[in-house]
């Protein structure tokens, strides 16, 4: 597409667009509205248009991103978003295998509008429970079909987590969280409506897990006061 489009080479076989170019196009804008930059990034930036056009082109299938830092550098692949993007980890799960089909160049494996509407209707009928976890000092977001069940529902904390369904500990409001719902089997449509950002589940594990250090420092921010213009 971008050969066509950009650099005008032809291909007696295909010479026309099709709905592909607007798939792409969507799987471009929603990496760039993720992450704020454009997945693939060539020395030189758009100007390059020839190794624009080599990164598209020879790009892995499960690639949706590729950087050149240096000139006629090596190009540096990802199959996940970077870890600047703000979205939530639970979120991040879903989006990149859409970016992955969206940005397929294998012309056997691209995505069509159906396989999109699809997958996307899947995580629109997912619901999120909120997950406080002490061990990474992260809110997690848990994207939850409604009628899974209490071990469905471990098995997603423990994706995000790092800490085994068999070693979960799950506190809601001071209370462990089996004694809130009828049963093990109880779909977490079921669980306490109260449960919120404002108002997680809380996970611990059983057993002692090394500690973690933050990656980036948390400085105490400046109280202005009311007067303040």
């Amino acid at each position: 597409m971008y050969g066509r489009a950009v650099m005008r080479i032809r291909n007696p076989e295909n010479e026309g667009f099709d709905s592909s170019v607007d798939l792409w196009s969507l799987g471009v804008t929603f990496y760039h509205a993720a992450t704020g930059q454009l997945p693939f990034r060539p020395h030189g930036g758009r100007k390059n248009r020839r190794q624009m056009y080599d990164i598209t082109r020879n790009k892995e299938g499960g690639v949706i991103s590729g950087v050149q830092k240096t000139e006629n550098g090596q190009i540096e692949w990802s199959k996940e978003l970077p870890a600047t993007c703000r979205l939530s980890l639970g979120l991040k799960q879903h989006l990149t295998p859409i970016l992955a089909g969206l940005l397929e160049s294998n012309e056997k494996k691209k995505w069509n509008f159906n396989t999109l509407f699809n997958e996307v209707e899947k995580i629109d009928e997912k619901m999120i429970i909120h997950v406080f976890c002490p061990h990474k000092w992260s809110l997690l977001r848990i994207y939850i079909k409604p009628e899974a069940s209490y071990s469905g529902f471990q098995e997603l904390i423990a994706e995000q987590s790092e800490i085994s369904a068999e070693n979960q500990i799950l506190i809601f409001e001071g209370e462990v969280l089996l004694t809130l719902i009828e049963s093990e089997i109880s779909p977490v449509r079921n669980y306490p409506k109260t449960i919120s950002e404002e108002t997680p589940v809380y996970v611990f594990s059983k057993i002692v897990m090394e500690p973690r250090q933050f990656q980036v420092a948390i400085y105490r921010m400046y109280c202005f006061d009311n007067n303040f213009v």
